[in-house]
């Protein structure tokens, strides 16, 4: 941080040039999780179904969950 004060010459830039960087260097973990989010919110509605489908039967309903997963990878 002092390192980053020194190029800038005030703290409060400092702080905002060092949250940059750590954003930069987290974007590719942070789009991958957005990516697969999405993923999961396509397929809410399918598992809905399989949830009422299947509610009394714990087993099938996870099977049938996990087969649904391993189609849309």
């Amino acid at each position: 941080m002092e390192t980053a004060f020194r190029y800038t010459g005030s703290w409060g830039l400092a702080i905002l040039f060092l949250t940059l960087v750590v954003r930069l260097l987290l974007w590719p973990l942070m789009h991958q999780q957005f990516k697969s989010m999405a993923g999961i919110q396509r397929l809410q509605p399918l598992i809905q179904k399989i949830n009422e489908k299947y509610k009394d039967d714990p087993n099938k309903r996870a099977e049938a969950t996990m087969k649904l997963y391993q189609e849309h990878k």
